[in-house]
């Protein structure tokens, strides 16, 4: 189900910063140092009992791939830079990520992720930043653990629709590899990941629109 909800919870997010009440989280720290909230502490129903998440992540990975999946390399943020805006001035451009990932029980998993919002309209070509990808709250954790070593091994998926007068379509909204989760407008996963030395990607978009990526991995399958 494509909700309305999520829509404009997500539209709200990407204006605002803020959450849905604990379903979906954000962050992103610009490169000139803005800072985040604080991840929630991790809590565990047994002393001691920890989780982890096992690496997707394909060694030696290079080439192109449409519709190429992502996960996050290291623990650590994501780096992305604007490398062009593909001549496009109203567009909307999403990172999401599974934030659930690896934990064993969420209900409505595909209503849980985090989402950012980091090169709005206008945002400048070079333009950098550093993306802290928050952990779920308190109230989806339930007791359970954020996996060891978070956000390492998560899902990324990166979207952009170009606001061209039409309908979401099969020309103007691209995605990477679907990360399995309730959001519209949806697209098509076509833009293509070119996979790097040293964790690295960039992702080009219709009309040219490209991003570079650090701390990013692929397994080499396309979703």
């Amino acid at each position: 189900m494509r909700s309305k909800a999520v829509y404009l919870a997500i539209l709200l997010l990407a204006a605002c910063g803020g959450s849905d009440g604990g379903s979906i989280s954000a962050g992103a720290s610009a490169s000139s140092g803005s800072t985040d909230p604080a991840a929630p502490t991790q809590t565990s129903s047994t002393p001691g009992e920890t989780n982890s998440i096992s690496s997707n992540c394909k060694d030696g990975l290079a080439g192109t791939i449409v519709g190429g999946d992502l996960f996050v390399a290291e623990q650590g943020p994501v780096g992305l830079t604007l490398l062009s805006n593909g001549g496009l001035s109203q567009y909307l451009f999403w990172v999401l990520y599974d934030n659930v990932f690896g934990i064993p029980t969420i209900s409505n998993r595909q209503d849980k992720f985090g989402a950012a919002q980091p090169f709005p309209p206008g945002t400048l070509r070079g333009a950098a930043v550093q993306l802290q990808l928050q952990p779920p709250s308190s109230f989806d954790l339930n007791g359970q653990t954020v996996p060891t070593g978070f956000p390492k091994g998560i899902p990324v998926e990166l979207l952009l629709r170009n606001y061209d007068g039409g309908p979401v379509g099969e020309t103007n909204t691209f995605t990477t590899a679907a990360i399995g989760k309730d959001i519209w407008p949806d697209g098509w996963p076509r833009a293509s990941v070119t996979y790097g030395p040293n964790n690295t990607a960039t992702v080009t978009f219709f009309s040219g629109f490209s991003v570079g990526l650090a701390n990013v991995c692929g397994s080499g399958s396309a979703l």
